[in-house]
């Protein structure tokens, strides 16, 4: 069909289409799941009764959801300044992974392979910290011979890093500052050529030192003592007050494992087609779409947790658990989102009526939307007729391993899995909602 699904009269017509697949008993339709996107969902439910064309149950899917919490953690963990060790963007220009961007959307694949990369350097790295080793290579002291034994060892240090992501931290601890500075100054954070006054508050918040021009004043307007930028920091000076006890660096490792070990369980989830726990998480991610801003989902994913706890009918609520997922290639673990499947038969049609060269008939779009799926295979088995096998790995993928060593060897180094209360990042005076938290508990134990 030539229509854009972004376009509400033409979903309009999508569903008009489909509608004809839906199954009837006794001139009464038997409701259907409609798999989509946020935004398509949105548009097939905000229809007028007559035009949604009942019959059609709108079920979102997991891989745009799977792009917006990745595009959540990014913004809450990436920031800019290269030299808080252990961020996110400081171990990108460390290892020269430059195709990954802030901007998740445009750069999805790249973006996550990192992620990935980096939970996996923390968690080894507060694996070593339990077992009191400097490296992955090393034998910890006092190791058993007996195996049982080690499988115990093995699972307390698992525990002792679940525990680690899964304890409930203050977001508002650490935002890691989003300037291109190496540090923070006066209130303009910039760099100029002029005199500069300190204040006297040595735990002053809003730069320390100040630009005379910023504040309006001239060198003979300071007084001969004591400068204070404001009242808060007069009375905080005077108070010998001390700064918070919370180790910000530490809080940053727990927030950026509970994301990461997160965004990896739900591609496990989504691999092996296990309805019951993609169905759990979105319950976990409810949180995160209140706390981001992102009322849609919140929206679709409480209407899908309702319909699979008894909102619709048996039949109905099984197929939303367990018909998810697509097996395009067959085997164990190869499964994928139907929304990515979608998104790779949209990629590929597209490519295909290029050929028509803009003669776009309904019977040359028939043709083509025919040959998706057949075109690709052909494809590939012409590829392996036509080019000379190549020498790979045999996992197929590039080994990371040289790079991970790095990352875990700069980890240990910082102390990073460790509890130091008074260190920070550069820190911007930002606040981050701590309603996840709260939230946790009362969910209770993820799956």
């Amino acid at each position: 069909m030539d229509k854009d699904e972004c376009k509400t009269v033409d979903m309009i017509a999508i569903c008009d289409e489909l509608q004809q697949y839906v199954p009837c008993s006794e001139d009464k339709m038997i409701t259907i799941p409609l798999y989509g996107d946020g935004l398509s969902c949105e548009r097939i439910n905000s229809a007028t009764p007559r035009n949604r064309l009942e019959g059609l149950e709108p079920a979102i899917q997991q891989w745009h959801k799977e792009v917006l919490l990745l595009e959540d953690a990014f913004k809450q963990l990436f920031g800019t300044n290269m030299r808080d060790r252990g961020t996110l963007v400081q171990i990108r220009g460390m290892l020269g992974y430059h195709n990954v961007k802030k901007e998740v959307g445009d750069h999805f694949n790249s973006c996550f392979e990192f992620f990935e990369i980096v939970t996996r350097c923390y968690i080894i790295a507060a694996a070593c910290t339990f077992l009191e080793t400097k490296s992955p290579s090393d034998i910890p002291t006092q190791w058993p011979h007996e195996k049982e034994r080690r499988k115990l060892i093995f699972k307390s240090a698992v525990d002792a890093v679940f525990n680690l992501a899964w304890c409930p931290m203050d977001y508002s601890t650490f935002s890691v500052h989003n300037s291109d500075h190496d540090y923070l100054f006066c209130t303009c954070n910039e760099e100029m050529e002029d005199e500069m006054v300190l204040c006297e508050n040595s735990y002053c918040q809003k730069g320390s030192w100040f630009h005379l021009t910023c504040l309006s004043l001239d060198k003979k307007d300071l007084p001969k003592g004591k400068w204070y930028c404001c009242n808060e920091c007069k009375q905080e000076a005077k108070s010998n007050k001390k700064p918070s006890a919370t180790d910000c660096k530490y809080e940053y490792t727990k927030g950026l494992l509970w994301r990461g070990i997160g965004a990896i369980m739900r591609r496990d989830a989504v691999k092996e087609s296990d309805g019951r726990r993609m169905i759990c998480h979105w319950k976990f991610d409810m949180t995160d779409f209140y706390t981001m801003n992102h009322p849609k989902y919140l929206v679709f994913g409480h209407r899908l947790l309702h319909n699979v706890n008894g909102g619709v009918s048996e039949r109905l609520e099984q197929q939303l658990i367990w018909n998810r997922t697509v097996n395009v290639h067959g085997g164990y673990g190869n499964n994928v989102a139907m929304d990515l499947h979608m998104e790779h038969l949209n990629r590929y049609f597209k490519e295909s009526i290029k050929t028509a060269r803009g003669q776009l008939t309904k019977a040359t779009l028939e043709r083509h939307s025919q040959l998706l799926g057949v075109m690709d295979g052909m494809h590939r088995a012409m590829d392996q007729l036509t080019y000379r096998e190549r020498d790979c790995r045999k996992s197929g993928k590039a080994d990371r391993s040289g790079d991970m060593e790095r990352v875990i060897a700069t980890l240990l180094k910082e102390n990073l899995t460790i509890n130091i209360p008074g260190r920070t990042h550069i820190i911007s005076p930002v606040q981050l909602n701590t309603e996840i938290s709260t939230c946790r508990q009362i969910f209770g134990s993820p799956c």
